[in-house]
């Protein structure tokens, strides 16, 4: 747990080829939409979908999408 919080490779994203899908709860509480947005822009190959009346667990709140 220790390693979370003290590392980061946010520095190296630009490093990631493969195609990456971000999926974001629009009420995401824990993680702000700025964060999805600066990951998007980070990675190169990404797409970032936000989902309406989902929050933190998108896959719970809104399984239909």
């Amino acid at each position: 747990m220790r390693s979370i919080f003290f590392h980061s490779c946010l520095d190296r994203l630009g490093e990631v080829r493969p195609p990456v899908l971000l999926i974001w709860g629009a009420t995401d509480r824990i993680h702000l939409r700025s964060e999805a947005l600066s990951l998007r822009k980070g990675l190169p190959n990404s797409r970032l979908v936000i989902v309406p009346g989902a929050a933190h667990q998108v896959i719970l709140d809104r399984p239909d999408v």
